[in-house]
Formats: C-alpha cells, sequence, structure tokens
C-alpha cells in the first residue's frame, strides 16, 4: 500500500509538475495563435518572460525584506 505523507519538500515537485503543464499550454498556444513552431524567437521570448519574472520577484522581495527590518 502507497502512503502519501505531507513533508515540506514535496511542494517542489508540485511545482514541477504545474509549470510543465502551464509551458506545454503555453507553447500549444504561441505556436497555434503566431505559428512560432519552436523557433528560437519562441526561446528568446520565453528566456525573456523567465528573466523579467524573476527580476520582478526579487526586487520585491528585496523591497519587502526592507521594510521588515524597520
Amino acid at each position: 500500500m502507497i502512503k502519501f505523507v505531507s513533508r515540506p519538500n514535496i511542494i517542489y515537485i508540485i511545482q514541477l509538475i504545474i509549470w510543465n503543464v502551464l509551458r506545454k499550454i503555453e507553447k500549444t498556444i504561441i505556436s497555434e495563435v503566431f505559428y512560432f513552431d519552436d523557433s528560437p524567437l519562441f526561446s528568446l521570448l520565453m528566456f525573456i518572460g523567465e528573466f523579467s519574472a524573476g527580476l520582478i520577484i526579487s526586487r520585491y522581495q528585496k523591497h519587502s525584506f526592507a521594510k521588515k527590518k524597520l
């Protein structure tokens, strides 16, 4: 019998599954609407989106942690 235990690190596996599914959905939508079909432009758009999201999150965390210290 398989037991499912709630562990703190299980969130990373769940996030991996969620982000992979969302990326496949996004890739399908982009390829059908804009007709990119695995072009280098698609890779560039994915990089810019992920980089900008990471930059926004890191700036937000830096700003919110600075306020908590005061």
